[in-house]
């Protein structure tokens, strides 16, 4: 699990020698490990900067391409928009999808 995540090197470190999106990826592997249909993330990639961030988005990118079912809280539009099936949002209390 550690090389699909890209930190086989991380092996052996704890956890407060782990960067954020470090911490952010380990804790989506701990997730994939339980092999869940369904994977709830909320704003995964908030307080990263933008390299850590991409990290982060490209280990999502990888759930999609293997065809695992996500749920994404996210204000990241344009790659949200890039990877799902449907959208919607939240407005003055409604759920509306949002037409592709």
């Amino acid at each position: 699990m550690l090389k699909k995540i890209g930190l086989e090197n991380k092996k052996y470190s704890f956890p407060d020698e782990l960067s954020g999106d470090q911490k952010q990826r380990v804790s989506i592997a701990r997730t994939l490990l339980m092999k869940p249909k369904t994977i709830l993330l909320d704003e995964p990639t908030s307080a990263l900067d933008e390299e850590l961030k991409n990290e982060v988005l490209k280990l999502i990118m990888g759930l999609v391409k293997e065809d695992m079912t996500l749920i994404i809280v996210s204000h990241e539009q344009e790659f949200i928009s890039k990877i799902s099936d449907r959208i919607f949002k939240l407005e003055k209390h409604n759920l509306l999808e949002i037409k592709k």
